[in-house]
């Protein structure tokens, strides 16, 4: 959905295990127009139907996939960063994001989102309400 001129919202899905209410739930990520090509603002969780949605939204927008310059990941959790690593992959974007996150990322095995740091995102979802079975659960199938 394009919000303003350039500046587009995608929405792209979670795996049905990392939601805790049982809705549907997606990561609103952004795709914005530059002068020097498309910026990417997170990626969404890494599973197979978040990526192929994130590639069928982008399709529709961007003429190539390789024009997508930038990605920009605004924190570290898996439902932004998740498919880091199929975008720039994909589409040989620089990847930025704050520098305090920057030794998590390190690491963190990108196409897991979880490596080494499961536990930490375990402790995370219980933080959040879930229960401890539900965030051991969480991990999205490879």
């Amino acid at each position: 959905m394009e919000i303003v001129t350039g500046v587009h919202q995608l929405r792209v899905p979670m795996p049905s295990n990392a939601v805790m209410s049982g809705k549907r739930a997606y990561t609103l990520v952004y795709l914005v127009e530059d002068s020097s090509g498309w910026v990417l603002i997170d990626s969404g969780w890494n599973y197979e139907e978040g990526w192929n949605a994130l590639k069928s939204q982008l399709s529709e927008i961007v003429p190539h996939l390789r024009d997508i310059k930038t990605l920009i990941v605004t924190h570290f959790h898996p439902d932004h960063l998740g498919l880091a690593n199929h975008v720039k992959q994909t589409t040989g974007a620089n990847l930025f994001m704050h520098h305090n996150d920057a030794p998590d990322m390190r690491k963190t095995n990108l196409d897991t989102a979880a490596g080494p740091n499961m536990n930490r995102n375990q402790a995370w979802l219980v933080r959040c309400g879930a229960t401890p079975e539900e965030a051991r659960q969480s991990q999205p199938p490879n």
